[in-house]
């Protein structure tokens, strides 16, 4: 794989979401608009997603829920979602598919994402996978290209660790990684949603993420976390069950996940926002490696409920609001991390003119490159470095090696050199190639006369 990090804001990774893309997942258990308790459990929403905590928040971009039951009531999340205090208002939901069992569903904000469609890639029986699953297609606002896209596979997986239960989870997790492996060579993908696995050595689990002979579909833990999830060891991970009441044990299960394909953890381009060469801490929530968050869950409890008066994470209000949208019943927390969108090239230069210059002398012109990533929707840690280099014909000396600019602050600038070896008329070009794939290349005009100085 490659891990070509470029990673220089790892240290002071964000925690809440100023304006990078953030990726967010939620088994929202049961939820019914039906059900007598939903409108409580409804205006939970409010401080879950949107509260506010020593400056940190929840606030995705775009949220994959499992276990909605009716249309009905996630038309009502989204309308929701649009009226929270510190909402943007600009949430909408994917079309709902509906199918045996409750269902999976996405919702995300028109001014960040660019919906593509959905597709459903594995029916659900009483043999396999008992839900549907279904991929859903997106792009960040703004990024139409290859490289940007991301496929997302939203599970709920068979519960149970019974050898048929694993067996069910496995036949899903063989549908998800055949289909990832058809996918466009350099789209990426993600695995998201409740995997009911206990362990890394779950059959599901495994096919997910081992190598085979094809690794086109292959998924990586950004965390990189393996193990047996039900031990105090994961604590900080664990997503499963913030409820202690008499059907639940408390915070003791790692079941919801995000994982991702190869390509989202290079560090280039579009990219998960933290440093998937480093397991996550074991001594703290606040890992300043990762983005990667299980969003209440401040370690400070196992095999008991979620700590609620004074959470480290979240803080009481924040909290109270998690546990309230349980509706009183064994339930899961939202996780989410954080991806930076590629930079975008500009060289406002096209044509280069040294005018008369004497022979053998050296002389040099800046060009500027420019990453004009959009710094005000995704923030300035939200766009990835624009990577780029230079070529050149015959007759003027260019740079060697590979740039890195950022958004969001000045141009990089490099001088070119005119060759003045000899005399006459120069008219040639050099090119600057970027990583932005949809401006892959400039070309700059150069043009000089190179003149024998005047003998004195």
């Amino acid at each position: 794989m490659k891990r070509a990090f470029l990673l220089a804001a790892c240290c002071m990774l964000p925690l809440s979401a100023f304006a990078q893309l953030r990726v967010g997942s939620w088994n929202i258990t049961n939820w019914s608009d039906l059900d007598a308790d939903f409108p409580q459990r409804l205006a939970s929403l409010d401080l879950s997603v949107y509260g506010v905590f020593q400056g940190r928040t929840f606030a995705p971009d775009i949220l994959f829920l499992q276990e909605i039951e009716r249309s009905q009531a996630l038309n009502q999340t989204v309308s929701r979602l649009n009226s929270a205090p510190g909402s943007p208002g600009d949430w909408v939901a994917a079309p709902w598919r509906d199918g045996p069992d409750t269902e999976s569903a996405l919702v995300y904000r028109t001014s960040k994402v660019r919906f593509l469609g959905v597709i459903t890639i594995s029916n659900g029986s009483t043999s396999g996978p008992p839900r549907n699953t279904y991929r859903y297609d997106f792009q960040p606002a703004g990024y139409p290209q290859t490289s940007a896209t991301v496929s997302v596979y939203n599970l709920h997986m068979k519960a149970g660790s019974t050898t048929t239960d694993e067996a069910r989870r496995l036949i899903e997790a063989q549908r998800v990684r055949d289909n990832a492996e058809g996918l466009v060579t350099d789209q990426h993908f993600m695995v998201v949603g409740d995997l009911n696995v206990g362990s890394s050595g779950d059959d599901a689990y495994v096919e997910l993420t081992n190598s085979q002979s094809n690794n086109a579909g292959r998924s990586f833990d950004p965390i990189v976390t393996p193990g047996n999830w039900g031990t105090s060891a994961f604590r900080f991970v664990q997503t499963q069950d913030p409820w202690n009441g008499a059907n639940s044990g408390g915070m003791d299960d790692r079941y919801d996940f995000l994982l991702c394909s190869d390509g989202l953890l290079d560090g280039e381009g579009l990219s998960y926002l933290g440093n998937p060469a480093i397991p996550y801490s074991t001594t703290t929530w606040n890992d300043p490696q990762h983005s990667y968050r299980v969003w209440g869950n401040d370690g400070s409890t196992y095999n008991a409920a979620m700590k609620i008066t004074n959470n480290a994470m979240v803080g009481t209000t924040i909290a109270q609001a998690l546990m309230d949208s349980l509706g009183g019943e064994s339930g899961h927390l939202p996780l989410f991390m954080d991806m930076r969108v590629p930079g975008k090239a500009a060289v406002p230069t096209t044509v280069i003119d040294f005018g008369y210059v004497d022979q053998n002398s050296v002389v040099t012109r800046p060009v500027t490159v420019t990453n004009v990533g959009d710094t005000v929707l995704w923030g300035p840690n939200g766009v990835a470095p624009l990577l780029y280099s230079f070529s050149a014909d015959p007759g003027v000396i260019v740079p060697i090696g590979t740039f890195a600019e950022p958004a969001g602050g000045g141009s990089g600038m490099q001088n070119i050199t005119l060759n003045t070896t000899q005399p006459g008329r120069i008219q040639t070009t050099f090119r600057v190639l970027t990583n932005d794939e949809l401006n892959p290349e400039f070309d700059v005009v150069v043009r000089g006369v190179v003149v024998r100085p005047l003998s004195r």
